[in-house]
Formats: C-alpha cells, sequence, structure tokens
C-alpha cells in the first residue's frame, strides 16, 4: 500500500475515534488543535490513543513522546503513524 493511502487512512481511523469521544458528526481538520479547538486534556489524549491502539494494533511502547508535544490532530495521525507495527 503507497505510503500516502495508508496516512489518509490513519487520517480517517484518527478522526473517526475523535468523533466518537466527542459525541459528534461534525467535520474535524486535521489542522483541529486538541486544547482549543476540541476541549481534549491529557487524560482523554490518553484514553483515544489507548482506543486507537486497540484498534489498529499499535506498537504503544514506541509512545516515547511528550503528550503536550501533541498540538493537532494531525500530530496525533503522524504519531499514530509511528507507532505502527511492522
Amino acid at each position: 500500500m503507497p505510503q500516502f493511502q495508508a496516512h489518509q487512512q490513519l487520517d480517517t481511523v484518527v478522526i473517526e475515534r475523535f468523533r466518537l469521544y466527542l459525541g459528534g458528526d461534525e467535520d474535524l481538520p486535521l489542522s483541529s488543535r486538541l486544547v482549543d479547538d476540541l476541549g481534549i486534556e491529557s487524560i482523554a489524549l490518553v484514553t483515544i490513543l489507548m482506543e486507537l491502539a486497540d484498534e489498529l494494533d499499535l506498537d504503544l511502547s514506541a509512545l516515547g513522546t511528550n503528550l503536550k508535544s501533541l498540538q493537532t490532530l494531525d500530530d496525533v495521525v503522524s504519531l499514530v503513524a509511528t507507532m505502527r507495527k511492522p
């Protein structure tokens, strides 16, 4: 699968997981800021990342990042891409 297509699919999965968490169906652009636009705090972000790990079989040991560095949905998509098991 080409890298671009795989990234697009991750976009869709991540956005859908945030929609489910937020309980809405509105459009969530990748530029959406987690705290300012979506009201996602660190505990919520950890919860969502754990759900994504279960859904996508992610390697949570690769989560060697400061969650505060995740500012947007696109940041989360990039992080999830690095956590994918080979």
